[in-house]
């Protein structure tokens, strides 16, 4: 399971309430997969801690919390149930797949939700795959870098992507 983005997202929250009967719980889900359908999960550039988020400033991060407040119907989304429940990074479990996570150093999500997010895996015992860049690298690789095929680092996005799911996914699984 995986995607990148508002994707990554909803891949980790996809892949935690499969594997958290209590997040599922919670959420009021029955998962549609079991442990065991989940091989592995890619997350790109993703949101994980949205009390993170509620704290910045700036034009995209003003994007994004007017997205919230539209979504959850109110200005103050994180303390609310649906921001607090999209928030993954605190219902990480030790049984979560092993995950490849990306992001680019010109993205502020990297330092702010990526790297987080793949310390708290690591931390629970999940096989971690990591692809972060220097905060010096240049060029400045921006959100959903990996797309952008121009960079030579979205080529060895790809080419880690697929080293990964071939490790980690078998066919007929």
């Amino acid at each position: 399971m995986g995607w990148d983005s508002a994707g990554a997202q909803l891949a980790s929250q996809m892949a935690t309430l499969t594997v958290n009967p209590a997040y599922a719980n919670l959420l009021g889900v029955e998962p549609a997969l079991r442990k065991e359908d989940l091989a592995a999960t890619i997350l790109h550039c993703g949101v994980y801690d949205l009390d993170a988020m509620s704290k910045l400033n700036g034009l995209v991060e003003w994007g994004l919390k007017t997205s919230l407040w539209s979504y959850t119907g109110t200005k103050d989304w994180s303390a609310t149930y649906a921001g607090a429940t999209m928030s993954t990074i605190g219902f990480v479990t030790g049984d979560l797949p092993p995950t490849f996570i990306s992001g680019g150093n010109g993205d502020g999500l990297t330092w702010l939700q990526s790297v987080p997010y793949s310390n708290r895996l690591k931390a629970a015992g999940v096989p971690v795959t990591e692809l972060f860049w220097p905060a010096d690298h240049t060029p400045a690789l921006p959100h959903e870098y990996q797309f952008q095929l121009n960079f030579s680092e979205a080529k060895d996005a790809k080419d880690r992507t697929l080293d990964f799911l071939a490790a980690h996914v078998r066919p007929g699984r």
